[in-house]
């Protein structure tokens, strides 16, 4: 809440990881509260091999690169634990970053083959506030890029208009959060019965300092926050395999998710710079977004060539927040999932899935819905549902050739839009409905065991109806901010005892971002962001090699090859060409 980033993936180094599972398009029913794709990471435990890695590494834009990892086993005892330090001038005005984080995780070998795990995580992260730098500043920098400002947090402070100009924050403003995340967990593996039992506790507190923007060394306001106060989770998975030969793995479980904010506290204003005093925000002990949700699935391998998937989930929402014009929501809702998988002969396979789904609202999207700009026509807040089709076929056609083709239609009732920078407070909103409709195309070629190029690309469009905010400027039948095209291309080479190397290709079509007043006919517009290609490079050797893994590499890292100017959001331009070098020893 208050502004920020739904998931920090910066506070998770890569050391930390022990694999990336990416699941696209529709998922399966152990998974709820998403459309499509889900990205599961999995952390290092530890095994019977001690190790310890080092990486420094340091670059453009001033930036800096600090990670260290020791894992190993202590008797019945598996550990990991991991450090790191970032830091980066960064690229656009007052956008500087310092960043420190902490991990460790224990596991405990139990009787019956269970397992006991825990970890705790603790990040703290300054990040400087963009400052508004475009050429009708008063105190414009033609020395830094072009950019609109960003407070980073929220809720938005309104700083009043002198002879000047806006008396807006300025350098040296920043925030800092402290975020802590704990887990612990009961799991077991076996031939016929697997489970995963998991709690969870994430909380965040941040301290915001404005400066001003005609004296940098004024405080001008500082205030504090928990976006994240007493968040926590759980939740339960079973496996059971049965019949002969395993033809059925039947899934089950259940989940719980309290998710809440704490207030924000006002610790000094001058009242000199601001149009309407920044106040107080209520606090409220118990969770204000609740949702539990139980699913079952079904894996039946029919024969050697068929197998069907079946599932239910059942998730049942409620929000409830402080403030005293919030709103209740409160839906149970139940998502059905099929899929056939057909391998018709070697090589070859199709998939076809149909289901449902939701997402309900985060609680930003909640927050906003009734603190925000609220349109006469708007309907009542509710989740998003989606009806899902897909097809896909795959083909290995040689040993080093194979193919993917995915077709997919999502017609998604309620969509929730967001629109930040909306005048005069950002909006959220359900359109009626918007369809998906896209096809993806893969393709991978092995050239040599070590040497292989792969592509892939994207064709999407969307279709609106019934968006409340046409009703008095038309500007797009589609979401204008999603490109239409994307598409990558991939030449890698990797020897485990010597050069490593890979370029990347990225294409990404032109988008628009829906700016001005929409309130008014003729008030709002379309701005266009130019499709762009960005390519990268990465490439490492060896300095020294030991036994198994352990060895000495050196690093080098290029991106924006082409130095093109990238738009990835409206108004905030990405970074030219920028490099990075580190060393990595692991031992």
């Amino acid at each position: 809440m208050y502004g920020g980033y739904y998931v920090d993936w910066a506070s998770l180094s890569l050391e930390d990881v022990e694999k990336v599972e990416l699941i696209r398009g529709m998922t399966p029913a152990k998974y709820g509260n998403t459309l499509g794709g889900v990205v599961n990471i999995t952390t290092d435990e530890g095994d019977a091999t001690p190790r310890t890695s080092v990486r420094v590494g340091g670059g453009s834009l001033a930036t800096w690169d600090l990670q260290a990892s020791q894992s190993g086993p202590l008797g019945p005892i598996s550990y990991s634990l991991s450090a790191g330090h970032y830091e980066t001038d960064g690229y656009l005005r007052n956008a500087f970053a310092d960043r420190d984080m902490v991990s460790a995780k224990l596991s405990f070998s139990l009787p019956m083959d269970v397992k006991l795990s825990t970890s705790l995580r603790y990040s703290e992260n300054e990040a400087g506030m963009v400052v508004y730098n475009m050429p009708d500043a008063w105190d414009y920098d033609p020395s830094t890029p072009n950019s609109l400002g960003s407070q980073l947090g929220g809720p938005y402070v309104a700083f009043r208009q002198s002879q000047t100009g806006i008396l807006d924050w300025g350098d040296g403003s920043y925030w800092k959060d402290q975020r802590l995340n704990f887990d612990i967990g009961l799991s077991r593996e076996s031939e016929t019965f697997d489970f995963s039992l998991q709690a969870y506790l994430m909380d965040q507190d941040r301290e915001e300092y404005f400066y001003a923007i005609d004296d940098p060394t004024h405080l001008v306001l500082r205030r504090d926050s928990e976006p994240e106060k007493n968040n926590w989770g759980w939740q339960g998975d079973f496996r059971n395999r049965l019949g002969k030969d395993a033809t059925h793995v039947l899934e089950y479980g259940l989940s719980g998710q309290y998710l809440g904010y704490g207030g924000m506290t006002v610790e000094m204003a001058d009242p000199d710079y601001f149009r309407q005093m920044p106040t107080d925000s209520p606090s409220k002990s118990d969770p204000i977004i609740e949702l539990h949700g139980v699913f079952v699935q079904d894996r039946w391998d029919v024969t050697d060539a068929i197998q069907v998937s079946a599932g239910v989930r059942v998730d049942r929402y409620k929000a409830d927040g402080p403030e005293a014009n919030a709103i209740v929501v409160e839906e149970t809702r139940p998502a059905p999932r099929l899929s056939c998988a057909v391998t018709p002969w070697e090589g070859g396979r199709a998939v076809l899935s149909v289901g449902q789904a939701y997402r309900f609202p985060t609680n930003p999207e909640y927050y906003w819905w009734y603190s925000g700009y609220q349109p006469s026509a708007r309907k009542d807040l509710t989740s998003e549902k989606a009806d899902q089709y897909e097809l896909e076929l795959t083909q290995r056609l040689t040993e080093k050739l194979s193919v993917l083709v995915r077709g997919y239609h999502y017609e998604v009732d309620d969509y929730i839009r967001t629109i930040f920078g909306y005048r005069p407070s950002r909006v959220v909103y359900n359109i009626d409905q918007v369809d998906f409709t896209g096809v993806e195309l893969e393709a991978s070629y092995a050239f040599t065991p070590t040497l292989n190029v792969s592509a892939n690309f994207t064709h999407q469009r969307t279709k609106k109806h019934g968006d409340v905010l046409d009703n008095s400027t038309v500007l797009a039948d589609d979401l204008p901010e999603l490109p239409d095209n994307k598409a990558n291309l991939m030449l890698a080479y990797g020897h485990d005892k010597g050069l490593k190397a890979e370029i990347k290709v990225g294409y990404v079509d032109r988008r628009w971002s829906t700016q001005g007043d929409l309130t008014s006919v003729g008030g709002s517009y379309l701005a266009e962001m130019d499709g762009y290609f960005d390519v990268d490079a990465r490439i490492s050797y060896p300095l020294y090699q030991g036994q198994a893994d352990r060895e000495v590499r050196v690093e080098l890292a290029a991106d924006n090859l082409l130095d093109e100017d990238i738009v990835e959001e409206y108004g905030y331009p990405m970074p030219g060409t920028t490099v990075m070098a580190s060393v990595r020893a692991v031992f």
